[in-house]
């Protein structure tokens, strides 16, 4: 063998070592929680890399269930849905679920499970604040209204003849909400004490967020398209300004903020951190649902010609933490940078982690999940009200 053919193969195999390991390494941040003939969908993660989500069960139920980091528990096995689970640092897990006549709350504390409301109308969309607060939209007979749970009793913050929706709440259990004031949709704000309407205007405001100072974003029309609106404790900014829709607004605990923005042609995602506003993608292709961490790392899905993939923004460099031929969506972040999303294997959706400092995961399957924005699941029976108006 001749000197230069020697220094080829040497070179090819050190290469081709250098990509293996490479290789290799990403496939071992990424672990597949689930595997099976059924639907995963809606995974929630927190602080301490628990992840939540909802999945059908032999029967085709949808039931809830929870990673814990080593081993996955089904917390509950009947025969009715169980749907969107949402977890707090703590461990504790809040969902709706169907109790053979209509849609009730449930909170799981990390021992017993306990059904939070038993009536004859649907509560539904619960979400659960770092202390153990939960809120919920629940119908009173004529709307739907906005119930607080403070870890002892139950409160019922909105009382009015229109539908109060979307409620969302922070570590304070301050909670946010957007409801039909009898013209448009506009938001409000509980500050523990009481009450006050954000937005008063003829245009539509919905789907707010709130962060653990009391800081609110949502997406309100000017008139001629939605945009995005700060209130920081006194005053109300109109982050944006343009001829085109931001939507899917998002914000952490030190104020920044993220969101989907169409540009004329596609959606992009769009960082706002306190000061300035910097566009993280600009392709030709859609990309949504974003979601971002107290780090002010970014996560969501984009459309790469063939199908959606997950992408991570680390406040530096954009990552495409998956590339194949299937859908992966719905991604969602904690504070350490672990992401898990929902993708489709090629028969159904299933659960995927992202743990950037596993170096020992030998669960390599990259795997893509299906856009679906909701629905009642497998062998769903009764949570959807059909002869009321959710808007009267």
């Amino acid at each position: 063998m001749t000197k230069p053919t020697r220094v080829m193969l040497v070179t090819a195999f050190v290469i081709f070592s250098v990509v293996f390991l490479i290789h290799s390494h990403v496939f071992a941040e990424i672990s597949r929680l689930t595997n099976n003939s059924y639907d995963d969908k809606y995974p929630q993660i927190n602080a301490g890399g628990y992840v939540v989500w909802h999945g059908s069960n032999d029967d085709n139920y949808d039931e809830i269930f929870i990673y814990d980091g080593t081993t996955t528990t089904k917390l509950t096995d009947n025969s009715y849905i169980d749907w969107d689970p949402q977890i707090n640092a703590d461990g504790y897990v809040v969902w709706y679920g169907y109790d053979g006549n209509d849609c009730e709350i449930f909170l799981y504390d990390g021992a017993t499970t306990t059904q939070l409301t038993d009536n004859s109308y649907t509560d539904w969309y619960p979400q659960i604040s770092a202390g153990g607060c939960v809120v919920w939209s629940g119908h009173d007979g004529n709307d739907f209204e906005i119930f607080l749970y403070d870890g002892t009793t139950t409160a019922q913050l909105t009382d009015n003849l229109y539908s109060d929706m979307s409620p969302q709440i922070n570590d304070n259990c301050h909670v946010v909400w957007y409801g039909y004031d009898g013209n448009d949709r506009e938001i409000f704000l509980y500050d523990g004490a009481t009450t006050t309407q954000l937005t008063d205007n003829s245009y539509t405001d919905w789907y707010p967020q709130i962060n653990a100072g009391g800081y609110v974003v949502w997406s309100g029309h000017d008139d001629n398209d939605l945009e995005i609106f700060l209130y920081g404790g006194a005053t109300t900014t109109q982050l944006t300004n343009n001829s085109y829709d931001e939507e899917e607004s998002q914000i952490n605990d030190n104020g920044y903020i993220v969101w989907q923005g169409f540009d004329g042609a596609y959606y992009e995602i769009f960082l706002y951190d306190g000061k300035t506003t910097t566009q993280l993608t600009k392709n030709s292709y859609d990309d949504t649902r974003p979601q971002i961490n107290d780090n002010g790392y970014v996560v969501w899905q984009g459309f790469d010609g063939n199908d959606y993939e997950i992408f991570l923004y680390d406040g530096t460099t954009t990552t495409q933490l998956t590339d194949n031929s299937y859908d992966d969506t719905l991604p969602q972040i904690n504070n350490n940078g672990y992401v898990v999303w929902q993708g489709f294997d090629g028969d159904d959706d299933e659960i995927f982690l992202y743990a950037p400092d596993a170096e020992d995961d030998d669960d390599d399957d990259d795997n893509d999940e299906d856009d679906d924005d909701g629905g009642n699941g497998g062998g769903g029976s009764g949570c959807f009200i059909s002869t009321v108006s959710i808007f009267k």
